[in-house]
């Protein structure tokens, strides 16, 4: 005979995972398979039970049920689901799939090379990807358990998916950069009261990562240790409520305008007015503060460190960044990535001012940002050691394209190097640069050479630097 189940009746989720409707979020449904074929058992001591999950996936067809007992866990095996299936662990705590020391094709324990596949109630450790979906749509990966596994649920050009009530534990053994929940051009996914808990800070650690995806909704996910990794258009793109880090909440708020906020995680302004942020901590991010389009806000006595970026500001003017701390850390030795304090791309008229901006790898980063005000700034030993510091990836501040940028009555102090520009022309006034100065400071650029020549060095002054620091 079979081993008994707890309950008489095996049930499945075989109608839609619903979630509130908004005004401004069209979720879809997300349907599952409807289970009207049998059951295949795997484990327990019943006559005819498979001791391999994937021998069972072999032998089921569309529509079958795979059930999985607990003991005669662990199963050291990767599986291959190629058909439209219901695979369901007895308990996910104790059935597990663990991928050490054990040969599977591209690290994947779980590889879903089908649409409709409904996967619950295991655990699944040891290895560099837990679930993959590759082109997959239609599916559920609920209520299991990942531990040591650098990318938990991967989601690759896949659609109307259901990812939901996961546990995922980045564990002792993860070496590389860990992501709990990774979407990239997958889109109308529901991702839902996931917990993922993180070991150590990594910038590119994240419990959710979003990259060129749209459409989906993040909903009540919890994290510890962890960054929502997403750029601007990800944030604009998708629907984010409810989620947390560290007790926080992570928030992203699309057209809002006249409010005060001063506690969140993280922040993602898009199309927002005349928002003001203030008093935040924000700590060990991938992005502290990010304004998308948002005009006439103010970024005021928050305190960023250990982030890849402090502040971004994304073709957003207007806005008033002032008497901040942001000290984000040098990068390691070996990074080929930079930690920076303040990004503004395609953001004019902005005033940045009274700030300590300082043991970043890059201070201010101007790209293609005209007639902003930079002032009365601390800007102090901002450097990375093995990046070149003359052209732009080091160093207090660099302006890239971006004219007309007024810099006065900055403290410069310890950057390599001070300031840098590469095809643009900007104000330089009454600085103080490392040291008193009677003679004009040159400030180093580059300008465009000759038809088919390459850039030139060029050079601008501060005519009239200051004598000594100035205090904020």
């Amino acid at each position: 005979m079979k081993k008994l189940l707890a309950v008489g009746v095996i049930v499945l989720f075989l109608g839609v995972s619903v979630i509130p409707s908004t005004g401004t979020t069209d979720v879809k449904q997300i349907t599952m398979p409807i289970s009207s074929g049998n059951t295949l058992y795997v484990g327990g001591n019943g006559s005819g039970n498979y001791s391999k999950i994937q021998d069972a996936i072999d032998d089921a067809s569309d529509g079958d049920t795979v059930f999985v007992f607990d003991d005669s866990s662990p199963y050291k095996e990767g599986i291959n689901i190629n058909k439209s299936l219901n695979i369901i662990g007895e308990n996910r705590e104790t059935t597990v799939l663990d991928g050490e020391d054990v040969f599977i094709e591209d690290g994947i324990i779980v590889d879903i090379r089908s649409d409709f596949v409904y996967f619950s109630g295991f655990t699944i450790k040891n290895r560099f990807k837990g679930v993959e979906l590759f082109y997959m749509d239609n599916s559920s990966i609920i209520n299991n358990k990942f531990l040591n596994v650098e990318n938990a649920v991967y989601l690759h050009y896949s659609s109307n998916n259901t990812i939901e009530n996961n546990l995922i534990i980045e564990g002792e053994n993860v070496v590389f950069d860990f992501t709990g929940i990774y979407l990239y051009e997958s889109d109308n996914n529901l991702v839902s009261g996931n917990t993922v808990i993180g070991k150590k800070w990594n910038k590119f650690d994240s419990g959710i990562n979003v990259g060129f995806s749209k459409d989906n909704v993040f909903l009540n996910n919890t994290f510890f240790n962890l960054t929502f990794l997403a750029w601007e258009r990800d944030f604009a793109n998708n629907f984010f409520e409810g989620n947390t880090n560290n007790g926080k909440p992570i928030l992203c708020l699309n057209g809002e305008s006249n409010m005060v906020i001063d506690d969140a995680a993280q922040i993602a302004l898009i199309d927002c007015n005349n928002i003001l942020l203030t008093n935040l901590e924000m700590s060990q991010l991938h992005l502290g503060i990010i304004l998308s389009n948002s005009h006439y806000c103010e970024i005021s006595n928050c305190t960023f460190t250990q982030n890849y970026v402090g502040i971004r500001l994304a073709s957003s003017s207007h806005n008033s960044i002032t008497e901040n701390t942001i000290k984000n850390g040098f990068p390691k030795l070996l990074d080929i990535d930079m930690t920076i304090g303040i990004w503004l791309e395609a953001s004019s008229y902005n005033t940045i001012t009274k700030n300590d901006i300082s043991t970043n790898g890059l201070g201010l980063n101007l790209e293609e940002s005209d007639g902003n005000t930079i002032s009365h700034n601390q800007i102090m030993r901002n450097r990375a050691i093995l990046k070149l510091p003359f052209f732009g990836w080091s160093g207090g501040l660099n302006l890239y394209e971006s004219n007309d940028n007024i810099i006065s009555s900055n403290t410069f102090i310890g950057n390599l190097p001070h300031a840098f520009f590469r095809f643009c022309q900007n104000t330089w006034e009454h600085n103080y640069w490392g040291r008193p100065r009677i003679a004009p400071k040159i400030i180093f650029g580059l300008t465009y050479g000759g038809w088919m020549e390459p850039p030139k060095l060029t050079f601008e002054f501060d005519l009239r630097p200051a004598l000594k620091p100035f205090n904020i």
